[in-house]
């Protein structure tokens, strides 16, 4: 008996053919015997060949059909994240604006108090100065009334 190595369909049929050549010399059948019996066989190789192909066609167009949804998936995932990608960045970009707004307003209140400041600092060195002034003026006009009560009694007791 001959041993089988697979070759494919071809060496299949050339084997089924061969051994059926031989079997059919053996036994002393007409050759269209045997050419009928080999018919049958490489019918049924044929049509398991064309069911293997049929097979393997089903697998490639499960594979692509597999490798297109895991694209169009991966797509989406993707393209989620950068929406939200960009909504993040959208949103630190509007809190920074914001941030950058409210420093302009705490600068300007900081400018407007310093000024508050220094305007109250003008008033109250004006205060302080009038204050003085108001009782130097009220010693001097003591003194110059003092002076002339003095001047009143020595007029009435040199009298």
């Amino acid at each position: 008996m001959q041993e089988f190595t697979y070759t494919g369909t071809e060496g299949i049929k050339s084997t089924i053919v061969t051994n059926n050549k031989e079997l059919s010399q053996c036994r002393g059948d007409t050759p269209n015997k045997g050419s009928d019996f080999i018919d049958w066989q490489e019918k049924y190789i044929d049509n398991l060949d064309k069911s293997v192909q049929d097979i393997k066609n089903e697998v490639k167009d499960m594979r692509t059909e597999l490798k297109n949804e895991f694209d169009t998936k991966f797509n989406q995932f993707m393209n989620e994240l950068r929406d939200r990608d960009n909504q993040r960045h959208l949103e630190i970009i509007t809190m920074s604006q914001r941030m950058d707004e409210n420093l302009k307003e705490i600068k300007i209140d900081i400018k407007s108090t310093k000024s508050e400041i220094q305007t109250t600092n003008k008033w109250i060195m004006g205060l302080v100065v009038a204050a003085s002034l108001s009782f130097l003026g009220i010693a001097i006009s003591l003194s110059i009334g003092m002076v002339n009560v003095i001047n009143i009694i020595n007029n009435l007791v040199t009298k």
